[in-house]
């Protein structure tokens, strides 16, 4: 240890290896009857007291750092154990072992945010595999993430913007059961996709929904490429739009004297037009396989948790065959393969994988995994997929879906022409009158494929204007009317029309109280006898 020298003269020199013995060599100096000398022992008391407090605190410090160094090298220690050990493990049991230890390390990149917690694996056809639906309520940036056992990290394929549009929408609308995905139908990338129900867990998977008319489009299909049908092929029938029934679902060159195209029926979902495209060009097995090829009764090699759509075709039933070209059979479908279904035709006849994870990186930012646009199989050809994009045009042009798409003669999104299908029909699996529609737009180059799905829904929640909603907001087309806001309160009073002057107000008050003296009038008569 370092020593601290008082030096009295030449001839003397004592040392001091404690506080205690400077204090005693000052004491004993202390005699020296000279004020000079005490003045100098004072100070050197200062100095030395300071002196040995320093050492013995950098002592401390040295101390510290020592143990502090043993610590590290027991913790590498430990480390390289730990990683030994781990090489023996199965992949549950590292994935539980890095979940207990989660916390302890992290990235120079990438923070631990407080993010969903979602195991990844690699299926057999090398599809990434996540152990649950996400949730959605974290992201890193802009992009939403979750977080895996292991402190990697999963983007996914939504568009900010849109999800949390899509969102707002599905909170807001007047109904209990509401499903919404936004689907690229290039890569088949889900770009925003919510739900809401009390009954359901994750209504936005769920595969128990009556597919309803939406089936017209796989006989349409069919027909178009079986029997060489076109938008503009004239069907014969008789009854009513909608009816189906024993009376009319046989083809009869008799009775039948209505005639409708099949562009124009796809558009109004004419049911007795499509019962009777399915027993005049097709039949059972036709018809079951091209449900097959549209992704029914198989996976779609989702990433995420998805039950398979179910269609039950009959084949020696002529009545049911019928009704279930016309969609009203056994067949059930989920809102993700909806989305893909219609962006199989949009693209040109390819139906896509959806794809929901983007890519896994680790905390570092290194790229462990990236997803590529992939294909389940070709459905239908190019031009059957034009063709269907023309009969699906009429849809929001003169059919089912005029109301939301057209104001007068104008469209609503101006020169984005939109391809859809509705569909209606009472189900079980949640109970209520379902309401379906599926889109994509614009027709010459689709960009965006939706399917939107709302049970007993009101007007504010009728699946084509929440459809019209989110292309709006997708192609930043100004609102036209928002149903949804002016149910909420936040649309603008409309304005009372104010007249020039209190005589012609008079005038008209009583040209009013007239035609209401009148209207009553009429009422009573009608409803005599």
């Amino acid at each position: 240890m370092p020593l601290v020298t008082f030096r009295r003269n030449s001839r003397l020199n004592t040392r001091c290896t404690t506080p205690k013995d400077v204090t005693q060599e000052v004491t004993r100096r202390a005699n020296v009857p000279t004020t000079r000398l005490r003045t100098r022992s004072l100070t050197l008391l200062t100095f030395g007291l300071v002196t040995c407090v320093s050492l013995f605190s950098r002592e401390h410090v040295l101390a510290a750092d020592s143990s502090a160094t043993n610590d590290l090298a027991t913790t590498a220690s430990n480390i390289a154990i730990d990683q030994q050990n781990r090489a023996n493990l199965s992949f549950q049991q590292r994935d539980q072992l890095a979940f207990e230890s989660r916390g302890r390390t992290f990235g120079t990149t990438y923070p631990i945010p407080d993010l969903d917690l979602v195991s990844v694996d690699v299926s057999r056809t090398g599809t990434l595999r996540l152990s649950k639906r996400p949730a959605f309520r974290g992201r890193i940036g802009d992009r939403y993430a979750s977080v895996t056992p292991n402190n990697n990290y999963v983007f996914y394929t939504l568009d900010p913007e849109l999800q949390e549009f899509v969102t707002s929408v599905v909170n807001r609308a007047p109904a209990n059961h509401v499903a919404i995905v936004a689907m690229n139908p290039r890569t088949g990338a889900i770009m925003a996709i919510a739900g809401k129900s009390p009954t359901v867990n994750d209504i936005e998977y769920h595969a128990g929904f009556p597919a309803a008319s939406l089936f017209k489009v796989v006989t349409a299909a069919a027909a178009v490429e079986e029997a060489g049908i076109d938008s503009n092929s004239l069907v014969a029938f008789r009854g009513g739009t909608y009816t189906l029934n024993q009376w009319n679902y046989l083809p009869s060159p008799r009775a039948d004297r209505r005639l409708m195209s099949v562009g124009e029926a796809m558009g109004r979902s004419c049911n007795p037009v499509f019962g009777h495209i399915g027993l005049k060009y097709l039949n059972g097995s036709i018809l079951s396989r091209y449900a097959t090829k549209f992704g029914f009764n198989q996976s779609l090699d989702f990433e995420a948790p998805l039950p398979h759509s179910a269609a039950v075709i009959p084949h020696d039933d002529t009545y049911e065959l019928s009704r279930t070209a016309a969609g009203f059979g056994e067949i059930k479908i989920s809102p993700v393969h909806a989305a893909a279904l219609v962006s199989g035709i949009a693209n040109g006849g390819l139906l896509p994988r959806p794809q929901l994870v983007e890519r896994i990186v680790d905390s570092d930012g290194r790229t462990l995994e990236e997803s590529k646009p992939d294909t389940i199989q070709r459905i239908i050809q190019p031009s059957t997929a034009q063709s269907l994009l023309t009969m699906m045009r009429h849809t929001t042009t003169v059919g089912t879906s005029r109301r939301e798409f057209m104001r007068g003669n104008k469209p609503v999104l101006g020169d984005i022409e939109v391809a859809a299908k509705t569909g209606t029909l009472s189900g079980t699996d949640p109970v209520g009158l379902n309401n379906w529609f599926i889109a994509a737009a614009p027709i010459n180059n689709p960009e965006l494929a939706l399917a939107v799905i709302t049970v007993d829904p009101k007007r504010a929640a009728k699946a084509s204007h929440l459809g019209r909603l989110v292309f709006e907001k997708y192609f930043k087309v100004p609102p036209s009317v928002d149903v949804i806001s002016q149910l909420a309160g936040e649309a603008a009073p409309k304005k009372t029309k104010r007249h020039g002057s209190p005589k012609h107000y008079r005038a008209v008050k009583k040209t009013s109280s007239k035609s209401s003296r009148l209207s009553s009038s009429y009422k009573a008569f009608s409803k005599s006898p």
